[in-house]
């Protein structure tokens, strides 16, 4: 119990997953705590004339000689999968364009080279999306977040009525960390998350605690994580790299 690491399910479930050059596995971890849960948007450049997802269907499927682009941190990964289903639950065709990180894809985006992405909203993004060089067009969780009323989610739309996804971002130890520690641990991020200006810079970033979680709760979320993604890794068929 000596190293911790935070993460989401890109770094530990998709990543391994995806890239035979990475030796961890999902399984060498145990999920201390989830601590908190991020919204993920989709964004359209300023240029793309859609206002909600419906609109960009249609869009989509006006260009299907000329598919609309959208940008990804890789093949694999979360914004990746997103699309590629609602390419599945749509019957559209988008051109995937994959970057080594988020920042590069947000200046495409904002730059226009791109039409479209699937990130999670932060303090960054909120910005660009200020200066109006891009718009959030939906939200992918079941129902809004507290934190981004002003947008729909997805799935009140016509066109994905199914679709509901969210990103969290948890406390990790390596597998085989005694009990006593793992509990201690546990309790220790509860009484952490409780603080009041930990919460207020969680919120100024678009992030929401996850409600108190035991270590066995834990360990249940992060096996049905685990088990989700990597059925929809199989449904997909995206090739590792």
């Amino acid at each position: 119990g000596q190293y911790l690491l935070q993460a989401s399910p890109n770094e530990v479930i998709l990543a391994p997953a995806m890239n035979p050059a990475v030796r961890l596995r999902a399984d060498d971890f145990v999920l201390l705590r989830p601590v908190v849960q991020g919204v993920l948007v989709l964004l359209v450049n300023k240029d793309i004339p859609a206002r909600n997802v419906d609109e960009l269907i249609a869009l989509a499927r006006q260009r299907a000689d000329r598919p609309l682009s959208y940008g990804s941190v890789g093949v694999g990964s979360l914004n990746h999968l997103i699309m590629e289903q609602v390419q599945r639950e749509t019957g559209t065709r988008f051109l995937h364009v994959p970057y080594k990180g988020s920042a590069p894809l947000l200046q495409d985006l904002g730059g226009g080279q791109i039409d479209v992405a699937v990130v999670v909203y932060g303090g960054g993004v909120a910005g660009l999306v200020e200066k109006g060089v891009m718009k959030p067009i939906g939200q992918f969780g079941a129902q809004r977040s507290q934190l981004l009323r002003q947008v729909p989610a997805v799935n009140e739309g016509r066109t994905l009525p199914r679709m509901n996804f969210t990103t969290w971002s948890g406390v990790m130890a390596r597998k085989g960390i005694p009990e006593a520690s793992a509990q201690r641990l546990n309790k220790a991020l509860a009484t952490v998350m409780q603080s009041t200006s930990l919460r207020e810079t969680l919120s100024a970033q678009f992030l929401e605690p996850v409600a108190p979680t035991s270590l066995e709760e834990a360990a249940r979320f992060y096996q049905a994580e685990v088990q989700s993604y990597r059925a929809m890794l199989a449904s997909i068929d995206v090739k590792s790299q």
